[in-house]
């Protein structure tokens, strides 16, 4: 790393492996491995995601698939159902897990609903079921988090929608706080990633706007403890009054993601940027060519092919953050076609694969947009030379005439 000072806000970009002017046998493309982090240090984290289990997330993330399955749906089997929202959440949940590396992230999973039963004197009073969960605490062991993740969808939906339990469940966690079953680590920077597929409906029933004033004081409890809240609205409902949600990410320095088709979440949670970089950029300065792949991961970890030529390359890693601030570092490796080959440290043997069938399906999307562009330009020349044979048909004929 250069040891010159970064502007405040620049992303501190660090490259693990391979180490520098290290040597690499073939024509293969290399891989290169590394982290990002819009601060000095590495620091590590600790996320809840926070799962919405009211009962609307029972219904289909698109509501006009599986209609049959509906009518003949018991109550269990709209509980594990695919294609729920509740399913969604999870499977959601899992993209996210795999993208975070657990020796850098702990994962803890809270779940909120809740409800109000009536009593004799026409007041309302909680049942007995707590409105939120500590479904796993904060841990590494990714296992023991799938595990519990399965068990939100055995459990299924219930109830309303109580935010700001959900909020103050997943605080505790983050913070050591009354009720908490999480080892509290000073040294994390701590995140809550927020899912919900409507509008807090308590604690208050009936009153929407207590209910709001409820989810903003949870939303100052986490401000005051540093712990960004990164939200996502589910669907019409949660967007059609998203001010709870929208406000979570602006009082936290978080983000708001508004998602109006829910099956696409599995696809965009996996994009959250914890170490508030939001792209990276690798080159190879000395052949002035593009990495032909590279992923940012959620946890500021990135991972790039990049192709050398013999001899000494100059590779430059470029990172923006989400205020534009940029940061960058260089690294020289060098490309000798007789050198033994190198081996990849088991560790990252799976980064690799993924990174190179990104690779190949990036190659396999640029030839199906070239075969498109093809047929394209041979639908043009058609026309084209149309109109040229009957330009040159039509000329004999004027030129008889003469």
């Amino acid at each position: 790393m250069r040891d010159a000072p970064l502007p405040a806000g620049a992303p501190l970009v660090q490259v693990e492996y391979p180490t520098p002017d290290s040597v690499h046998a073939g024509d293969a493309p290399v891989f290169l491995a590394g982290n990002a982090l819009a601060v000095r240090g590495s620091a590590p984290f600790d996320v809840v995601i926070v799962i919405d289990v009211s009962g609307s997330t029972k219904e289909p993330a698109q509501p006009e698939a599986d209609r049959k399955l509906r009518r003949r749906g018991t109550r269990d089997r709209w509980a594990a159902r695919e294609g729920s929202i509740l399913a969604v959440q999870v499977d959601s949940a899992r993209a996210l897990l795999a993208a975070l590396d657990p020796k850098v992230v702990r994962v803890g999973v809270v779940t909120f609903s809740g409800t109000v039963l009536a009593s004799r004197h026409g007041m309302s009073a909680y049942l007995q079921r707590p409105p939120a969960t500590t479904v796993v605490p904060l841990s590494r062991d990714r296992a023991a988090v799938a595990t519990a993740l399965d068990s939100i969808l055995q459990r299924g939906p219930w109830g309303l929608t109580n935010m700001a339990a959900g909020l103050e469940r997943a605080v505790a966690e983050l913070v050591g706080g009354p009720g908490s079953e999480s080892d509290f680590d000073l040294r994390t920077r701590k995140a809550i990633v927020f899912l919900t597929d409507g509008a807090p409906t308590l604690p208050y029933p009936g009153f929407p706007e207590e209910n709001v004033r409820a989810v903003l004081a949870q939303i100052g409890r986490a401000a005051a403890y540093g712990i960004r809240i990164h939200s996502y609205g589910i669907g019409q409902m949660a967007l059609a009054g998203p001010l709870a949600l929208v406000e979570m990410a602006d009082r936290t320095d978080g983000s708001f993601i508004p998602v109006s088709d829910p099956s696409i979440l599995p696809d965009i949670l996996p994009t959250l940027q914890l170490g508030e970089v939001e792209s990276i950029a690798v080159r190879n300065g000395t052949t002035d060519r593009d990495a032909l792949a590279s992923t940012l991961h959620p946890d500021g970890r990135w991972d790039a092919l990049v192709g050398l030529d013999p001899g000494p390359n100059e590779i430059e890693i470029r990172a923006r953050s989400s205020d534009g601030a940029e940061g960058g570092t260089r690294v020289t490796l060098i490309r000798r076609l007789d050198a033994p080959p190198t081996e990849l440290p088991p560790t990252l043997v799976d980064r690799r694969a993924a990174l190179d069938a990104e690779a190949l399906a990036r190659r396999e999307a640029l030839r199906i947009e070239l075969e498109a562009q093809i047929d394209r330009d041979r639908d043009t020349l058609a026309e084209r030379i149309d109109a040229q044979r009957k330009q040159l048909e039509l000329a004999p004929d004027e030129g008889a005439g003469r």
